[in-house]
């Protein structure tokens, strides 16, 4: 007894394989359109230590968001997730004293 095998595509016609193909490519730049930045940075004083504890809150102009980071004791913050793009305005504030930076 002879047997016929089956194509495993019979049971797709052309245009419906087709068009799960342009969706899965139409798709794949969707997906890759979450992007953020991140800033690091290490804050010191006049005389060259690091300052620990304090706040760094970093504001994207354009948008009002705000992420804010408390320096370790290496004076050292990170600020992830982001909005892309800047400008950035970071402001660093310990006790009284403040201290601003735009762009």
């Amino acid at each position: 007894m002879s047997r016929m095998t089956r194509d495993p595509w019979s049971l797709f016609c052309r245009p419906s394989v087709i068009a799960v193909a342009a969706a899965i490519v139409a798709a794949t730049p969707a997906l890759a359109q979450n992007t953020t930045s991140s800033i690091n940075g290490r804050v010191t004083g006049s005389d060259g230590k690091p300052v620990a504890g304090a706040t760094v809150a970093i504001t994207h102009v354009d948008s009002g968001s705000t992420n804010t980071s408390v320096t370790d004791a290496e004076g050292r913050y990170s600020a992830r997730g982001l909005r892309a793009g800047g400008p950035f305005t970071v402001t660093i504030t310990k006790g009284s004293q403040v201290e601003k930076r735009d762009g």
